[in-house]
């Protein structure tokens, strides 16, 4: 699959084509990650989910540079989206 700039049509990107048994495996260790995030308490939940926030807001910028090229969004735009992920979790 090819990600391509629409502003540009410059190719972004190109990721590949997963088999079956890829997939599979891949839903299999969603599954077991599941498992082990509903053993956590909420406090424990809730600092992975703030962690995981820092994360998106200390690489926003990125992000919102990488929404501009794969998908024609203004950087405003994708600036501003970074910030509600953040403030979503």
């Amino acid at each position: 699959m090819k990600s391509i700039n629409p502003a540009t049509g410059e190719l972004v990107k190109e990721y590949g084509q997963m088999d079956d048994s890829e997939i599979n495996g891949i839903i299999q260790k969603a599954t077991a990650a599941q498992r082990g995030w509903a053993e956590l308490s909420y406090e424990q939940r809730a600092k992975r989910l703030y962690n995981a926030a820092k994360l998106l807001e200390i690489n926003s910028e990125e992000y919102a540079e990488l929404m501009a090229r794969e998908m024609g969004k203004p950087l405003a735009q994708g600036r501003c989206r970074g910030r509600k992920m953040c403030m979503g979790m």
